[in-house]
């Protein structure tokens, strides 16, 4: 008897420290958390929001976001829940939805959030100066006011996940790690903000061995920026709208790098003003040194299409080298590829491009060959 009231009281035990576990949020939480919307399970060092939350409005301009501590490992946005705020991440983790089309990270419904109330730049902002008048960010600290951003200085010893969510309307950029590893799989990243211009709403930029995979941006500027070393991109799909590039390779001098894309599709977006900004592959300043290796990769532009180039219209290319003449593109197709590539012209601007597509070096507005249908993108 005496045996059997003591395994009852350390059953008892152990289910008051398991509920002290889950009850209690870890600290560094952002305040907007509590014990009625959020969980901790201190095992598996995973917070799951289990109601929708807001960080804040458009005035808060730090207390949006919340620096995740680093004693936990996963944040899990359940499924119907949506976030309005950002995450800025200090140390490897795993950002994930219970759902991917009803988990949400949701930013602004306003436009150029980054230049203020009146949405214009003012002209004495500069990455030097900093913010003036009513901007809220220069161009040079966008990238930590999106949806998720790493840390600078945080660790690249190893991956920062994203995983199975839906980012909308991110204030500026929506993931970004400027020298570490991403791992973006199963997201969906929009802008809905339509004709958005000056939003800086850019898709993904990562460090070093980054990998994108089963993953749909439809935005209003840069999708994917092959800025660091071995960017892997798979089943992916882009729409490429006016502003942007769908794989902009840089708007500064960029280390020697080499990327490879497996089943990308680019579909044909919105141009309201009768033109496009850049090009399915761009260099939109600095010098660059990029090879670009594919399996898959189809994107169709119209005959009629336009480019805006040095303030006049021309036929739109495949590739934009607006950096300086020393920048270099080189594509090159892996054996056994299906590709198709057209718009109305091949290369505009003063960098170098070279391509070898089924075999044969040559630079043009036009490749067809394996079985383009099999490239379906994401598939979502």
């Amino acid at each position: 008897m005496k045996l059997k009231h003591m395994l009852m009281a350390a059953t008892l035990a152990s289910l008051s420290l398991s509920q002290y576990a889950f009850a209690n949020l870890p600290s560094g939480v952002h305040s907007s958390l509590n014990t009625s919307n959020a969980s901790w399970n201190a095992t598996s060092k995973t917070l799951t929001i289990k109601k929708s939350v807001s960080f804040g409005n458009d005035n808060n301009k730090e207390g949006f976001y919340w620096t995740v501590p680093t004693s936990i490992k996963t944040v899990h946005i359940n499924s119907n829940v949506t976030v309005t705020g950002g995450f800025r991440l200090k140390a490897p983790m795993t950002i994930k939805g219970g759902n991917r089309n009803t988990s949400k990270i949701f930013g602004t419904n306003t436009k150029a959030w980054a230049h203020g109330p009146d949405g214009v730049p003012d002209p004495a902002t500069s990455c030097s100066a900093g913010a003036k008048g009513n901007d809220r960010v220069h161009d040079c600290e966008k990238w930590k006011y999106g949806a998720i951003s790493v840390d600078y200085n945080a660790s690249a010893s190893a991956q920062y996940k994203v995983k199975s969510l839906t980012i909308v309307n991110a204030r500026t950029y929506a993931i970004t790690a400027l020298k570490q590893p991403l791992n973006v799989d199963r997201v969906t990243i929009l802008n809905t903000r339509t004709n958005d211009f000056r939003s800086n709403s850019d898709g993904i930029g990562g460090g070093p061995n980054t990998r994108i995979t089963n993953t749909k941006i439809d935005t209003w500027d840069d999708a994917i920026k092959l800025y660091a070393n071995n960017t892997y991109v798979k089943n992916v799909t882009i729409v490429h709208n006016s502003n942007g590039a769908p794989f902009q390779l840089g708007w500064g001098d960029k280390p020697t790098t080499t990327h490879n894309l497996h089943n990308v599709l680019v579909k044909q977006g919105q141009d309201p003003n009768g033109h496009f900004n850049l090009a399915l592959f761009s260099n939109s300043g600095g010098t660059v040194n990029a090879t670009v290796n594919t399996s898959g990769l189809r994107a169709e532009y119209s005959s009629n299409k336009k480019l805006w180039y040095n303030g006049g219209k021309v036929n739109l290319p495949l590739i934009v080298m607006k950096g300086s003449s020393s920048s270099k593109l080189t594509l090159k197709s892996l054996d056994g590829a299906n590709v198709k590539l057209s718009a109305p012209a091949a290369k505009q601007g003063n960098g170098q491009a070279s391509a070898k597509m089924n075999g044969v070096w040559a630079v043009k507005n036009y490749y067809n060959f394996g079985n383009p249908s099999l490239v379906t993108g994401c598939g979502c």
